[in-house]
């Protein structure tokens, strides 16, 4: 039956209009077991469940964990609560944290738009969709009950094994990942630091709404990646001095015993893209 599903979704991939703009119809969920080892020198990977939401000519990645926690705390904040009072009442419905970024493929317009939050402020910034020079070997594997195809590269600085499956004709992956015939299902990097897997696949009807990221700072990509990686190596410094406040600020555990300033900062990045 699954496979019936993604068939008929090809059908409607290959015929639909050409566009790719806010509104577009998406009718394919693949999800994603996402860990990413983010800092070296904690030797525990974030563990989340992203979406790859995919239409006739672009799609969104971002993290289902996250979604679903704000879709939580809006309604929490409609009901009248708000500042601590939603943090503990997210915590107590189990409702964790997840990534805050957010990829989206504009494939018509050949283009990427990043987003995130860094610091306390919403940032986006595009890029041009690079083409990726990929080598097809013949190993094969069965990922998420598809016979799929090894393939490596070296993208964005990282050199990654992928497996794409063939039979699922959308020349696509999660996160940046494309150009190969068949949706990837599978990539994990050689350090085994980022790893994506298929957990998912089901049939979707919805449409880009980017209001959530309508006042969002558009920067360019390389102060994009500065102000993150500022923020990611010494968060409280860079919140701090982004929200205007002077003199020093004392961060103290639910005991009252203070933290040293030191714990937040120097941390050892590790971008995913280098």
């Amino acid at each position: 039956m699954k496979r019936w599903i993604i068939i008929a979704l090809f059908s409607i991939f290959t015929t639909a209009h050409t566009r790719a703009q806010e509104g577009e119809k998406l009718f394919l969920r693949v999800k994603y077991s996402v860990t990413g080892l983010e800092y070296l020198e904690r030797s525990k990977k974030n563990n989340d469940l992203y979406n790859l939401d995919i239409g006739q000519n672009a799609s969104m990645f971002f993290s289902h964990t996250e979604f679903l926690r704000d879709s939580v705390k809006k309604d929490l904040q409609k009901k009248g609560y708000y500042g601590l009072e939603v943090m503990e009442s997210l915590n107590e419905q189990g409702y964790r944290q997840g990534q805050k970024d957010v990829t989206i493929s504009n494939r018509s317009q050949d283009q990427y738009i990043n987003y995130t939050i860094i610091g306390a402020r919403l940032f986006s910034a595009k890029e041009p969709i690079e083409k990726i020079d990929w080598k097809i070997l013949k190993d094969t594997a069965i990922i998420f009950q598809y016979k799929c195809i090894k393939a490596t590269t070296n993208y964005k600085g990282r050199e990654w094994v992928v497996w794409f499956a063939p039979e699922i004709h959308l020349n696509i992956g999660p996160w940046k990942f494309h150009g190969l015939p068949g949706l990837i299902l599978k990539a994990e990097d050689s350090e085994n630091h980022y790893m994506f897997e298929c957990v998912d696949i089901l049939k979707i009807d919805r449409d880009i709404n980017l209001s959530r990221w309508s006042e969002s700072r558009e920067v360019p990509k390389d102060e994009f990646v500065k102000l993150l990686m500022k923020f990611k190596t010494n968060p409280i410094d860079f919140t701090t001095n982004q929200a205007g406040i002077s003199g020093k600020v004392r961060i103290f555990k639910k005991d009252g015993t203070p933290v040293p300033n030191s714990k937040y900062q120097n941390y050892k990045y590790n971008p995913i893209e280098r």
